[in-house]
């Protein structure tokens, strides 16, 4: 099978090398072609998503069964540049739904989030793909990321009801693993680099916040199999989470690494659903995550 990966960074590196692993032909996408990993075999394709045509002609010459979408601007990048972020992550998202649909691929694979669930004070309890999703305009009025996500579902079930399209998205929960070096969240990463290295981490949130963490290998395995599946039963997978405070966390990477780790005990509170099933993926794809301490190890290894 081919596999098209549109966007090879932080989560589409592993995609990439998974995907090899498994014995696929894959073809990667950037606008930045020095962003995709140098993986033998793997065909680079340098191209912005926000060109149609360019994305139609990456397409054409793949000639994938498969493709993977991963190109977007993270939170914090969107909010400084609103214009691009809506060229990138809604006409840029469209842009590959379309050419898609056209070219008659089987099936699109995308990046949604947990952020489309609002605050986790509109649930009780642990939230499945099933939950009834307050619309972003009313949960986050100045929320870019969020409300395009949200945006994003919409297109995709728009093109699976309307053309032979099957466009599914995975909604992953707070993302950790070595290569995060931008975004609203890039603490998650850095607060177990820094100690890894001999330094102190910082979790810029009060110590009874509940996090929702999952390893960026094991995001990329859903991703994967999702692509690889030779059918799916749902629009949308949670990737799910370990639950844990941000005390349990920090005190958990302090006793690993021996460095401390702090945290803000005047932080707003963090905006994220932190106990989101991942159920639905498990049964499916006998899907599971790494025991949280080995992927703190493990990331820890990759970054010293």
């Amino acid at each position: 099978m081919t596999v098209l990966v549109v966007g090879g960074g932080f989560i589409g590196s592993p995609v990439v090398r998974q995907l090899v692993d498994r014995g696929e032909s894959v073809v990667c996408l950037d606008r930045d072609a020095g962003a995709i990993p140098d993986v033998d075999g793997v065909e680079a394709v340098e191209a912005d998503i926000t060109d149609r045509e360019a994305v139609a002609a990456a397409v054409e010459a793949a000639d994938p069964d498969r493709i993977v979408h991963l190109a977007y601007m993270l939170a914090a990048e969107m909010e400084r540049h609103p214009t691009r972020a809506m060229q990138v992550d809604c006409v840029g998202v469209d842009n590959v739904f379309n050419v898609a649909a056209e070219a008659g691929i089987e099936r699109v694979v995308f990046a949604s989030s947990s952020a489309v669930y609002g605050r986790p004070g509109n649930y009780e309890g642990t939230v499945s793909e099933d939950a009834t999703i307050p619309a972003a305009f009313t949960e986050f009025p100045t929320y870019l990321y969020a409300a395009t996500k949200q945006l994003n579902e919409y297109q995709a079930r728009n093109y699976t009801a309307h053309t032979d399209l099957d466009v599914v998205c995975v909604r992953p929960s707070l993302v950790f693993g070595p290569g995060r070096g931008s975004g609203a969240t890039k603490w998650a990463s850095s607060f177990i680099t820094d100690p890894a290295r001999g330094e102190t981490g910082h979790l810029p949130l009060r110590p009874d916040e509940r996090l929702g963490m999952v390893y960026y290998r094991d995001v990329a395995r859903l991703f994967v199999e999702l692509a690889l599946a030779d059918a799916v039963a749902h629009d949308a997978y949670n990737t799910g989470g370990h639950v844990v405070s941000v005390r349990e966390a920090a005190e958990l990477v302090a006793d690993l690494f021996g460095a401390d780790v702090t945290w803000d005990d005047d932080a707003d509170p963090l905006s994220l659903v932190a106990d989101l099933s991942g159920e639905r993926a498990r049964a499916e794809f006998d899907y599971d995550l790494t025991p949280l301490e080995d992927a703190l190890r493990d990331h820890g290894d990759r970054v010293t």
